[in-house]
């Protein structure tokens, strides 16, 4: 029997004339800023891994994430067909842009009933402009995309985000620990 997965999803967000970018496609995911996103006070509870580990949290995860365009980067040309002056390498059209990785959101899941949200990170030169919101959203649609749909967990200390999380995904409040953070909840059997 096929596993089942959820195909890779692209959403486009234009902003007062910035493009940004979320997609679920594994490709497209900078290592480098997932590991600096690790290593920020902003992520405490996070730590730096080795490339092979973090392939494998990686591989093993649905991960989203945030991109801004920036027309200004020259995208790479092409590795199959280096630069000579009897064959120059293709480029892309010079009208398109690239992506630079500038947030992340990961989902630990099985594809079909159950998901725990974890590691939301936004570069805090980008915050407060919706974007948190926009990918929370995006995690909302790929839980309506659960073939079963039965749980969602998460854990914050961030009281914007709760408020933030029990709007956007109707999670509840199940447990306040003493160091601050609380585990919410979401069943598809809850209202």
């Amino acid at each position: 029997m096929a596993s089942l997965k959820l195909p890779i999803k692209t959403w486009n967000l234009t902003s007062s004339g910035t493009t940004y970018k979320i997609s679920t496609d594994p490709k497209l995911l900078d290592h480098d800023f997932i590991n600096k996103a690790f290593a920020s006070d902003h992520m405490p509870w996070a730590k730096p891994m080795s490339a092979e580990v973090l392939q494998s949290l990686l591989a093993n995860s649905l991960t989203l994430g945030l991109y801004i365009s920036d027309p200004n980067i020259k995208p790479p040309k092409s590795a199959e067909e280096p630069d000579s002056p009897r064959t120059p390498s293709p480029t892309l059209e010079s009208d398109e842009s690239t992506w630079e990785q500038i947030g992340m959101a990961r989902l630990v899941t099985d594809h079909v009933t159950v998901l725990y949200f974890t590691d939301m990170f936004i570069d805090p030169a980008y915050q407060r402009r919706g974007l948190g919101r926009w990918m929370v959203k995006c995690i909302r649609e790929q839980i309506q995309a659960l073939p079963v749909f039965r749980t969602l967990l998460l854990l914050t200390s961030n009281p914007r985000a709760r408020e933030m999380y029990e709007k956007e995904l109707s999670v509840k409040n199940v447990v306040d620990r003493k160091d601050g953070i609380i585990c919410m909840t979401r069943s598809s059997y809850e209202e």
